[in-house]
């Protein structure tokens, strides 16, 4: 990906969103993931916003295999977070927690999920207990998204409209094509210049809201490497 490419994303979701949401926005993943830099820190940076990024500990995971959500909750509160990104997982439990104890969140604005496809009941169970859970779609190979929901323009069973800076058609057989040229190419690979196939199925309504149905095929790629390969 190359600057150019990830500040382009950047920008399309503050304009789509609108900057009027970039308050406080709490990172709950790890800054590792694409997702959170991409659709956390740099539009928040760029509406003006302010980004509060705490330990695994304050957070409620120093255990990873048994996080704490009602510590989670609690930052969240305590903080006053506006937004957050979230998994499917973490909504699910979140939305546990805060229903089983009646516990809220007032000051969450915008929560957004992504990283798996995310029910429908799932998210109509957040909001009932205030998280107000919109859903999104996108690739690495495309810095993280490539459309979503919000609050301005929300259609649930949907993964939203395409942002404004790309592309989205659908093949003869249902792949979704993003465009234009999205990445710079795989490591070791020949530059990307044409649209990116995406191997998922999908579908356009007539309002440009895209639904996901499936995988074109269950293919998945590794990468095999040797002690040599490692020191060249």
């Amino acid at each position: 990906l190359s600057l150019a490419q990830m500040e382009g994303l950047a920008a399309a979701l503050v304009e789509t969103i609108g900057a009027e949401f970039a308050g406080r926005h709490l990172a709950i993943l790890p800054m590792g993931v694409l997702l959170e830099n991409v659709a956390g820190l740099y539009p928040t940076l760029l509406a003006g916003g302010c980004y509060h990024a705490l330990g695994l500990g304050e957070l409620g995971f120093a255990d990873g295999l048994r996080p704490d959500i009602g510590r989670l909750a609690g930052i969240i509160e305590a903080r006053a977070a506006n937004s957050l990104i979230l998994v499917p997982e973490l909504l699910r439990a979140l939305t546990a927690w805060m229903a089983a104890t009646g516990r809220r969140a007032p000051d969450l604005k915008l929560v957004a999920v992504g990283g798996a496809k995310v029910a429908p009941p799932l998210i109509a169970a957040a909001r009932s207990v205030g998280i107000p859970a919109y859903e999104g779609y996108g690739l690495s190979e495309c810095a993280s998204v490539v459309a979503l929901t919000t609050p301005h323009a929300d259609r649930p069973g949907t993964v939203g409209r395409v942002l404004p800076h790309r592309s989205l058609t659908i093949a003869a057989d249902g792949e979704i094509v993003v465009g234009p040229a999205p990445f710079l190419g795989y490591v070791g690979g020949p530059p990307q210049t044409e649209a990116l196939h995406t191997g998922d199925i999908g579908s356009l309504d007539d309002d440009g809201y895209l639904t996901i149905s499936g995988r074109k095929s269950n293919l998945l790629i590794t990468f095999k490497t040797n002690s040599a390969d490692l020191t060249n």
